[in-house]
């Protein structure tokens, strides 16, 4: 008896490789939990400042969807998501008295043990409606080589990123409303993913630092259960810093949600966005408005954008 075998082809699908050429580009994880002990994980996963100071910016405060127009400008301090930490150890503790812990660490997966490595953390109060946090986060040469824990889906390439973040949020009844400051340093940056073009300074220098700070008031109100609105106003102050002087850009950037929920897992939102920035001419992309929901830069200082869309959950 003669045995036929049928060679079998496996693809994944589009979808699964759709985030950075990753089978998982989001998060994957493995872990253990208690209710005494807290929960620690292991792989791929978003650290401490996402999980506790983004809940309570624009970029996530009152559900609001993916990409919203309340991002920072070059979403310097991250709070719009845009990266995973590879290779990572992740510990949430318990709550007790109303506060909660949360610290990563990152491997670099490199030669040298600091190279492209993580270390971040995060602490939350919560007292009735009052919720207070504050975070803190360092990455060692991100988005350089191909090994480590940030590397192709990081924010700034550069020498080093540090994060400072802090913010109060006040929920009552069908309101909310929150106050946070952020700020972002790149040691010796080379690029950023949402600036296009030369990044080359007018005046002939090298970049040695990229500062921001953001100052930004949020809030949302429920007007019924199904139909709520949130806005935001975001001062963002600039300094860029090169060998032979310095710029100081300010950007100024306001948003409006409007959301109605038609079902449980599908909804409809509208969103429009303005920015304004005060060029410091510094000859870049940087004199340039750039929403994050916009295709590419603005061709002056100014951006308006809106989005009208569905979403639907499964």
């Amino acid at each position: 008896m003669r045995r036929q075998y049928r060679r079998l082809k496996f693809r994944l699908p589009r979808a699964l490789l759709g985030q950075g050429g990753r089978m998982f580009g989001r998060q994957a994880y493995v872990g253990l939990a208690s209710q005494t002990y807290g929960t620690l994980t292991f792989g791929r996963q978003y650290d401490p400042t996402i999980d506790m100071f983004s809940a309570i910016s624009a970029s996530s405060q009152a559900g609001m969807p993916q990409g919203n127009a309340g991002a920072t400008p070059f979403d310097n301090d991250n709070t719009d998501w845009n990266f995973r930490v590879n290779n990572s150890v992740k510990y949430l503790s318990p709550t007790v008295g109303g506060f909660t812990g949360e610290a990563l660490y990152g491997f670099s997966n490199a030669d040298g043990f600091a190279d492209n490595r993580v270390i971040s953390m995060a602490g939350q109060y919560k007292y009735g409606g009052l919720t207070a946090v504050a975070a803190y986060m360092k990455i060692d040469n991100p988005g350089l080589g191909t090994a480590g824990a940030v590397t192709n889906d990081a924010v700034f390439t550069g020498a080093a990123q540090e994060n400072l973040d802090a913010g109060l949020s006040y929920k009552y009844k069908a309101m909310q409303i929150a106050f946070t400051w952020s700020h972002t340093s790149i040691d010796d940056p080379t690029s950023n993913i949402y600036l296009p073009g030369s990044i080359t300074p007018s005046d002939g220098g090298a970049w040695t630092a990229w500062k921001f700070d953001n100052f930004q008031i949020n809030g949302a109100y429920h007007i019924t259960p199904f139909f709520w609105a949130a806005a935001s106003y975001t001062y963002t102050l600039g300094r860029l810093d090169t060998t032979v002087g310095e710029y100081s850009p300010k950007w100024h950037t306001a948003q409006l949600t409007l959301n109605y929920d038609l079902s449980a897992r599908t909804s409809v939102y509208a969103q429009a966005a303005y920015q304004h920035v005060q060029s410091a001419n510094t000859g870049t992309f940087f004199d340039n408005a750039q929403m994050m929901l916009a295709s590419g830069p603005s061709s002056t200082t100014n951006q308006f954008v809106y989005r009208i869309a569905m979403i639907h959950r499964f």
